[in-house]
């Protein structure tokens, strides 16, 4: 047992001391980290948006307090347009007068939810709002 430890403890010695595994034993997390960064870069570039875009969303207001919100600045400028009825915001959708409509249920306070209508197909739905 004794000659097994010496062993280990010799080819331990001799495996740490090569240039090779000091090398590999450095430039592993670098390479990793340089990878993850360009990835990252990568993902980080998209379109920057138009300055002078308008974004135009429609809303079905069921609880009658969202009329105030209408004009929201930023880059791109969203604009919100009032409906009476999710049909005539349906219509608009599909007319291309705006980009997608939200309905606004009378029992919104007590619920907290609102239902998005889109002509995008998305992946995934969108991350929840708090």
């Amino acid at each position: 047992m004794n000659k097994t430890i010496l062993i280990l403890k010799h080819e331990f010695g001799q495996t740490i001391k090569r240039k090779s595994f000091i090398i590999i034993t450095l430039a592993f997390p670098v390479l990793a980290l340089i990878t993850i960064g360009i990835f990252s870069f990568i993902q980080g570039i998209e379109k920057p948006p138009d300055p002078g875009e308008v974004v135009t969303i429609g809303y079905v207001d069921g609880v009658g307090n969202f009329s105030g919100y209408t004009e929201q600045p930023g880059k791109p400028t969203v604009t919100l347009i009032g409906y009476d009825t999710p049909e005539e915001a349906t219509s608009a959708l599909l007319a291309g007068g705006i980009s997608e409509y939200f309905i606004i249920p009378a029992d919104y306070v007590a619920t907290g939810l609102i239902t998005r209508y889109t002509l995008e197909q998305e992946l995934e739905p969108p991350g929840e709002i708090l």
